[in-house]
C-alpha cells in the first residue's frame, strides 16, 4: 500500500505524529510517498484535495484529534478513496470508536488492517461530521478550550475550563422532533452521535460507527446541580443510571428547535447555534481498521 501522511499543526500531538507515523509506517512495509504538516482548517483542505488527485492510488492518512477528522470527512464521504485515521488530538473519540488509540495501532490498521466503510452525519444539509454534535453546555465548553489549554492540559482541559460555565449556565426549553415522534424537554444539554464514544466512554450499548443509526441523549434538568451529575456521569459513563434521562437511536432526521437559541459544537469544534437538523448519512466514508476489530464495529 501506499500512503500520503497529512498532520494538524493545531491537534495536540499533531506534530508528534507527523514525526512517528512515516516513520512507523515504513518499518510495516508500507510506502510514504508525501508528508503534510497543516495550520488551520484551509490548509488542510487544501492539502487533502491536492493529495486525493495528485496520489489517486494511495491510503490518506489523516493525524488529528477529532475536530481534525471532522473536517476531513467532507473530502470522503460517497468517494472511493479510504482514509486512515491517526489519533493525534484530545478525546480521539471517532478513531477509538474504530479501535485505534496509539500511533501504533493507526499504522497497524493501515498496513496489516482490513477496509470497511462507516456511518458519519450531516447537520443542516451543509457539513459533516464524524462522531457527535453536543447542543448546549457541553458547546459553550467547547469554544473555551482553545488549543493552546487543550495542547497543555489534555482532556481535562474541558474540566478545566468547564466548571465556572456549568454553574452559571441556565437551562433551556427544546422541542425535538424525528420521524414519527416529539419530545420536549427542559434540558441543559444534548448529544447527537454516529459514533460509539462521547470522549473516553461509550454514549450507549447499541451506539456504533456501523449502527446505522443517530443515538440521542438528553437529560431533564433545572439547576446547577443537575448539570454537574450529568456532566460528571457522562465522564464516567454512568448516564444511564441518571434519572431523567432521555436516551434512544433512530436511522431517521432529528430536527432540533430551542427555546432560546443555543451553541451547537461538532466532535468539540464550534459550529453555530440552534435550530439545527441532523441527519444519519450511512457507510458513507472507506476507513481501515484493525484486524481485530473489523467486523465489531456495530457494538
Amino acid at each position: 500500500m501506499n500512503a500520503v501522511v497529512i498532520a494538524s499543526a493545531r491537534s495536540r500531538r499533531g506534530k508528534a505524529a507527523l514525526e512517528a507515523v512515516p516513520a512507523l509506517l515504513r518499518e510495516r512495509r508500507v510506502d510514504v510517498i508525501d508528508t503534510v504538516l497543516t495550520d488551520g482548517r484551509k490548509e488542510l483542505d487544501r492539502a487533502i484535495e491536492r493529495c486525493l488527485h495528485a496520489h489517486r492510488d494511495s491510503c490518506i492518512v489523516v493525524c488529528g484529534g477529532d475536530g481534525t477528522l471532522s473536517k476531513a470527512m467532507r473530502h470522503f464521504v460517497r468517494r472511493d478513496r479510504i482514509l486512515g485515521a491517526v489519533p493525534a488530538g484530545t478525546g480521539n473519540s471517532f478513531a477509538r470508536g474504530l479501535g485505534i488509540e496509539s500511533f501504533e495501532q493507526a499504522a497497524d490498521a493501515i498496513a496489516f488492517g482490513k477496509e470497511t466503510s462507516v456511518d458519519v452525519a450531516c447537520i443542516d444539509k451543509k457539513r459533516y461530521f464524524s462522531n457527535f454534535a453536543s447542543i448546549g453546555i457541553d458547546a459553550t465548553i467547547a469554544s473555551k478550550a482553545s488549543a493552546p489549554v487543550k495542547k497543555a492540559l489534555g482532556q481535562i482541559a474541558y474540566g478545566a475550563v468547564g466548571l465556572l460555565p456549568v454553574l452559571r449556565y441556565r437551562p433551556f426549553r427544546t422541542k425535538i422532533r424525528w420521524k414519527g415522534h416529539t419530545l420536549e424537554a427542559q434540558t441543559a444539554q444534548i448529544i447527537v452521535a454516529c459514533g460509539r464514544y462521547y470522549g473516553v466512554q461509550p454514549i450507549s450499548e447499541d451506539a456504533g460507527s456501523r449502527s446505522g443509526q443517530l443515538t440521542v441523549f438528553l437529560r431533564d434538568a433545572s439547576s446547577g446541580l443537575d448539570m454537574v451529575q450529568t456532566y460528571l456521569a457522562l465522564v464516567t459513563g454512568k448516564q444511564t443510571s441518571l434519572r431523567g434521562v432521555h436516551l434512544w437511536s433512530t436511522p431517521h432526521a432529528v430536527k432540533i428547535r430551542t427555546k432560546r437559541k443555543v451553541a451547537v459544537a461538532l466532535d468539540g469544534s464550534p459550529y453555530g447555534r440552534t435550530p439545527v437538523r441532523i441527519e444519519l448519512v450511512p457507510r458513507a466514508v472507506r476507513v481501515m481498521v484493525p484486524d481485530t476489530v473489523a467486523v465489531d464495529l456495530a457494538s
